[in-house]
């Protein structure tokens, strides 16, 4: 039997940005500069555009995670007939909320590292190095 979620609303993220987070258990860290719904896929594209870079030289913590399911209709459905099936998960990330940290040895290819999973977000980043 499967188990079943609460099927929620979109909601909306909040615009302000919040105080600067310190960095817990990483050397550097990608930090949001808006507000968006992250998806799991984007997260997970990002996570592995580290790993290719860093191979195993890298312990990754993410900070965030999707716990809201997102829902979507079959295609050719008529209107009405109640709320799709749960098609992926989701975040509500604020600006200036820490997205991902990493811990390596090696401080020439992790800013590179960084960078490559910059471009495989949809919002603008930042990259914070722990001082």
């Amino acid at each position: 039997m499967e188990k079943h979620h609460k099927k929620i609303h979109k909601g909306r993220v909040k615009t302000e940005i919040k105080i600067k987070q310190k960095l817990i258990r990483g050397n550097l860290a990608l930090i949001a500069l808006q507000p968006i719904r992250l998806y799991k896929n984007q997260l997970e594209a990002a996570i592995l555009a580290i790993k290719n870079i860093l191979k195993k030289e890298v312990r990754i913590i993410t900070r965030i995670s999707p716990y809201l399911p997102v829902t979507k209709k079959p295609s050719e459905v008529r209107m009405g007939k109640g709320k799709g099936n749960i098609h992926n998960w989701m975040a509500r990330v604020q600006a200036g909320a820490i997205l991902l940290e990493i811990s390596t040895n090696s401080p020439i290819l992790a800013p590179l590292a960084l960078k490559s999973a910059q471009s495989k977000l949809p919002i603008k980043t930042k990259i914070l190095k722990k001082i």
